[in-house]
């Protein structure tokens, strides 16, 4: 399930339908507020085709690249940084780990002009998946394009703590996706802000798939916490916004565990930690060996595919999850009365009562046209229809066709198709009055 349940990528549309299709999405339906990225002829995807950015052939990676190994700081000295690691505790409790990416023999002056981005992961993976592709990982691309760059971890993670409880007790596993958009999300925005060296009451939140359902729901009009998010964020990107469900979740195992009652799903997959077997196999098993069987297992299962990865990444992609969550929460992704049985984050999809309200802050999201996973232009549709009345600020919307749920991060031109837009829109949203180390970035 690696955030990840992952949807099949089917053959790319044809340059006409695509056309057709950017000219649709950029029309003159869509309010001033809310426009579409690439709808101009110099940023068109209609004739740009992934799978030839960079040729079929990649040079063998050097001895150091080629190591597998669990351990996120040597992928990152690889790169020349050096990882920092933090703990945050959330108001319920939890101690949750949070990492920061530091140039060594950077001056205090010039860690001080770097604009502090945090990236949260989705779903039963870890933060390290922003970093586990070389040169191509949106992490060190930020970092190299004058960011400071955090990277957020969920309540538990490879290594669950809380003030108060153990492991074995139920305290520890009873939480789903609500109090980690409450809790997890402000702790570490609250964190980065205090501690970043710029000292900025503003920073940047990326989230993929997960991350953005929890970010969504802590920024709704009637969330706790949607005053100290709008006033620490300058802006949310979502990368594949996990707000609305796509065809996968009629597949037999989605179906299966919908179709459970909480007691008989309790009966079958505990109290705890969900499938925590899987956890003692990272323990056990050679780093290959597991990066692989899992990458067969969710093939098989969710009939995905990864054409458009770099292969040489493709083990160490898969070696940083899953990670420990709770069974409560499994269940609200994919049982009975939530995610998977609604179709719809929230509780309700009316179009007479917004969900958000002028507060939500400047929003860019990146829509794979290929993600069975999740249904991202519905949540465009519904911007567009009934959210644009109440929100003021503004909405970029980055159309990627031929990509899939989890291409939006490991694609081999993600820095292209996905970096650079989102740095040129948070460039768009700095604060004022003081200057920022972001590198100018104009190549289409």
């Amino acid at each position: 399930m690696v955030c990840a349940l992952v949807s099949s990528l089917n053959k790319p549309k044809s340059s006409a339908k695509l056309e057709q299709s950017n000219r649709s999405r950029s029309s003159s339906r869509w309010p001033p507020r809310l426009r579409s990225s690439f709808d101009t002829e110099e940023h068109s995807n209609a004739d740009y085709n992934s799978t030839n950015f960079m040729g079929p052939e990649f040079p063998a990676l050097d001895e150091k690249q080629s190591i597998l190994r669990f351990d996120l700081r040597y992928y990152v000295q690889l790169q020349g940084y050096d990882l920092e690691e933090h703990f945050v505790t959330t108001k319920d409790g939890f101690r949750i780990v949070l990492q920061h990416i530091v140039v060594p023999g950077e001056s205090h002056a010039a860690a001080s002009r770097r604009f502090p981005v945090l990236l949260l992961h989705g779903l039963l993976q870890s933060a390290a998946a922003y970093c586990t592709s070389g040169d191509n990982s949106l992490a060190f691309y930020l970092v190299a394009s004058g960011y400071d760059v955090w990277l957020g971890n969920n309540r538990c993670g490879f290594r669950p703590k809380h003030e108060d409880f153990s492991n074995r007790r139920l305290g520890m596993w009873a939480w789903r996706i609500q109090e980690m958009g409450h809790y997890d999300v402000q702790a570490l925005l609250d964190y980065v802000v205090l501690t970043a060296s710029a000292k900025s009451s503003k920073i940047a939140l990326v989230a993929h798939s997960q991350g953005t359902a929890q970010t969504f729901l802590a920024l709704a009009a009637e969330s706790p916490a949607l005053a100290t998010l709008s006033d620490r964020l300058a802006c949310f990107v979502a990368l594949s916004p996990a707000v609305y469900t796509g065809p996968l979740v009629r597949s037999w195992f989605l179906g299966f565990i919908r179709h459970l009652g909480l007691r008989t799903y309790r009966l079958l997959f505990g109290h705890h930690a969900y499938m925590a077997i899987m956890m003692h196999m990272h323990a056990v098993f050679p780093t290959k060996l597991y990066s692989r069987l899992g990458y067969l297992m969710f093939r098989y299962m969710f009939g995905w595919t990864d054409a458009l990865w770099d292969p040489r990444y493709r083990d160490r992609e898969l070696l940083f999850s899953p990670v420990y969550v709770s069974a409560e929460l499994m269940y609200w992704w994919l049982g009975r009365g939530g995610f998977a049985h609604r179709g719809c984050l929230f509780h309700h999809d009316r179009a007479d009562t917004p969900w958000f309200d002028a507060q939500f802050p400047p929003l860019q999201m990146f829509v794979p046209g290929e993600d069975n996973l999740v249904d991202p232009q519905r949540l465009v549709e519904r911007l567009r229809n009934v959210e644009s009345a109440v929100m003021r600020n503004p909405v970029d919307v980055v159309d990627l066709p031929e990509y899939a749920h989890l291409d939006v991060l490991w694609a081999k031109d993600v820095v292209y198709r996905v970096g650079t837009p989102m740095n040129r829109f948070i460039k768009s949203v700095l604060p004022q009055g003081r200057e920022w180390l972001v590198n100018d970035d104009d190549s289409d």
